[in-house]
């Protein structure tokens, strides 16, 4: 499920504000700002998005004393990031269009 969340943010990204993912002259300085940059925000919102999970978790397994209660409910939260960002992409791919969006 980490995976299929960390797909969506890339995915995200990508619609949102094109970007190309080859540099157009070699030694192109400012690509490698811009992939360091977009990469960088990826593993933050990743970071982010797991971190509230654990705590998720963490409260869950505090408040029933339950492991099985600590388990489903950051599995749950999680399940719901990835449907969540599934339908952010296809309504952001539903926006893209190649005419107007071409990677910078």
């Amino acid at each position: 499920m980490v995976s299929w969340v960390a797909l969506c943010i890339d995915n995200l990204m990508f619609l949102w504000m094109p970007y190309r993912t080859v540099p157009e002259d070699p030694g192109d300085v400012a690509f490698v700002g811009r992939t360091f940059a977009t990469a960088l925000f990826k593993f933050i919102v990743l970071v982010a998005i797991l971190g509230a999970t654990l705590a998720i978790g963490n409260v869950a397994l505090s408040l029933s004393g339950s492991r099985v209660v600590a388990v489903a409910a950051p599995l749950f939260c999680l399940l719901s990031a990835c449907v969540y960002g599934t339908a952010a992409v296809a309504s952001a791919f539903r926006r893209y269009d190649v005419a107007r969006h071409a990677p910078v």
